[in-house]
Order: C-alpha cells, then structure tokens, then sequence
C-alpha cells in the first residue's frame, strides 16, 4: 500500500504493522499494540483495559464514539485505522457493510446496488424489518442507488 506523508505504519508487538494517521502516531506509539488471537483487529491495554485501536485512534480525533454506535472500517481492512477508514455507523448498518462485503456484492459503490453478471444490470434492493425487498433490474448504476434512495426513505431510514 502506498502511503502519503499524512500516514505512517506502526509495528504491532506481533511483528506485524498497522496504518494510522501520523498526527496520531506519538500517541499511540506510547502503547504496546497487538493483533487479537483472532487477528481481527489490534487491541492494547490501557489503564488495565483493553482497547481497541480503531477506536482508541477515533477518541483522539473526536472526543468520543456518539453513544449507540459502533465504527466500521470502510475498506474493511481492520489494519487501516486512518479516520479516512473509520466511519461511526449503527449496528444494522455496520452488519449490513460487512455481510454485503463478506456475500462480494460489492461491484458498486453505492448503497443497495450491486452488479448482476447474469442479466448485465444493475440491481436494486433494500433490507426492511430484516428482510431483503427486490426493487429491480436498472440499465444505469445511478438510477439503482435513486431507486434504493427513495425506497429508504419511503420506509423511514435516513441515509448514513
């Protein structure tokens, strides 16, 4: 990964490095990093508890994480943890991030629009009370996110 002067790698005690912000690099170069057993994400121990790096780096930039969310890592890389990557994010919206990445429906850039190989169309869905709603096949990768926009707003979600 290239990184620009605004980013530096820090070593985690594992022997492997991590991306942060470098006007947060003193900071937090202060205290030991390691990966989780599960290699998930990094974590530290402060004041005898554990921390998170993510958002150990979005405390020093914002103060506090606004209560009733959580972060997502936005290229979904937990080894990023420039504020670029961290957005603040419900649940069912970080849930929705991360199983869209996990399922690969992540062929457009745009929220509830994804790809269909087989019909060469763009696809538009949203997910109401847990349920996947199909709204159609597009021939324009815009009009799918419209149609995903309106359908939201007509079941009430505001937009992250």
């Amino acid at each position: 990964m290239c990184l620009s002067s605004r980013s530096v790698e820090i070593p985690t005690s594992n022997g492997q490095s991590v991306i942060v912000d470098a006007k947060y690099a003193a900071a937090l170069q202060q205290h030991t990093w390691c990966w989780s057993g599960s290699r998930e994400y990094v974590v530290s121990g402060i004041k005898s508890k554990t921390i998170y790096l993510h958002r150990y780096v979005y405390m020093l930039a914002h103060g506090t994480i606004p209560q009733g969310l959580m972060l997502h890592h936005i290229n979904h890389d937990t080894g990023d943890n420039r504020l670029r990557n961290l957005k603040a994010t419900s649940n069912s919206m970080n849930t929705h991030l991360s199983l869209r990445h996990a399922k690969g429906q992540t062929s457009s850039r745009y929220r509830g629009v994804n790809w269909v190989k087989s019909r060469k169309d763009w696809r538009a869905t949203v997910s109401i009370n847990g349920k996947l709603v199909h709204l159609g096949y597009f021939d324009d990768e815009v009009v799918a996110s419209c149609m995903a926009i309106v359908a939201r707003c007509l079941y009430g979600y505001k937009d992250e």
